[in-house]
């Protein structure tokens, strides 16, 4: 499920970002790790929203996608703005070590608290399945006879 394809597109991203110093000085090496990366962190945005698609309710999907997107792009930012201080203090080589720690951290909680939908989350009170499962589903409009 999705739960899963996100889980290994993070280890790939991770993987990749820990290799990356190790084999910067030779090009073809490197250029191939960075298409790896590429297609290890493709599907992870189509399979978090596939995953979103299960759990929230369609009156609350555009506030949760936007505050989403807009989280990707903190995340970003505030990696670029760590990114000087970082190889000041450690190294260039910790730049590319410090997401991986994270992603490892992240990929534990990740694997401990998701579940693909509600219905297989045992943490979850019955009455939030239902009104989760009742408001996630979009379905097809009935057709006039």
């Amino acid at each position: 499920g999705p739960k899963k394809i996100v889980l290994i597109s993070i280890i790939i991203t991770c993987a990749t970002a820990v290799v990356t110093p190790f084999v910067i000085h030779v090009l073809p090496l490197f250029v191939m790790l960075r298409i790896i990366a590429g297609f290890g962190s493709g599907p992870m945005i189509p399979a978090a929203f596939g995953l979103l698609g299960n759990w929230i309710p369609i009156n609350e999907r555009a506030t949760t996608f936007s505050v989403l997107f807009a989280g990707n792009g903190i995340g970003t930012i505030i990696m670029y703005g760590l990114g000087s201080p970082i190889i000041r203090i450690l190294g260039w080589r910790w730049v590319f070590w410090i997401g991986p720690i994270a992603g490892g951290i992240w990929a534990i909680i990740w694997i401990s608290f998701v579940a693909d939908t509600p219905s297989t989350m045992p943490s979850i009170s019955d009455d939030e399945k239902r009104y989760t499962i009742s408001g996630s589903k979009i379905y097809p409009p009935r057709r006039k006879r």
